[in-house]
């Protein structure tokens, strides 16, 4: 049986290098076309592309390895862009966290695990917590990173960020009981009971 699952998994990635790398030079063709281009010193186009659909297919036992956003930005110059739309994907990593701790209350309630008035409570903090979290993300892995120059002369920076999922729930999960611990007690025990 595990030799099995073992060859099913093996066929299962080598479609999905296939996929990946078949796609990632297509959109790489896209994205050069509305000339796009990396910055000096990163890898081309395509191989960042690539990274990014290998990360989106990567598994655990628990879901998705990785999490990973986009964010666009336009500034006067690279930099300026590049870290708006960093600051941008970084909320957007804590946003897409949100969502699925919502969804985990939600699910709490709905099995009646949970009292409502405790599920409001900790969803509210979840979402007056996002600037803290985004702040606590630490080193995110920066996936692709392309720019190009705009005719008005100000850049546009695409920038895709990952960062590993459980990783990010340790974090959100921290940062959110000891908001929870400042408030009301026993609250902080429900959130390791959504979490874990």
């Amino acid at each position: 049986m595990y030799a099995d699952e073992k060859k099913k998994n093996e066929i299962v990635n080598k479609q999905v290098n296939q996929k990946a790398t078949k796609e990632a030079r297509k959109e790489a063709k896209k994205l050069a076309k509305l000339g796009y281009t990396v910055p000096i010193g990163k890898i081309s186009m395509d191989k960042q592309l690539e990274r990014a659909w290998r990360m989106q297919y990567e598994l655990t036992d628990m879901g998705p390895k990785y999490i990973l956003t986009t964010s666009n930005s336009v500034a006067g110059n690279q930099n300026a862009a590049k870290l708006q739309a960093t600051n941008m994907a970084k909320l957007e990593l804590v946003g897409q966290m949100e969502s699925q701790l919502a969804q985990m209350i939600e699910m709490k309630v709905a099995n009646q695990e949970m009292s409502p008035a405790d599920a409001e409570t900790i969803t509210s903090v979840v979402s007056t917590s996002k600037t803290i979290i985004s702040g606590k993300l630490g080193q995110v892995i920066p996936v692709v990173e392309v720019y190009r120059q705009l005719p008005t002369g100000n850049f546009e920076s695409q920038v895709t960020l990952g960062y590993d999922s459980n990783e990010a729930f340790k974090i959100t999960r921290d940062a959110i009981r000891d908001d929870l611990n400042k408030r009301a007690d026993g609250l902080a025990n429900q959130l390791d009971k959504i979490i874990n």
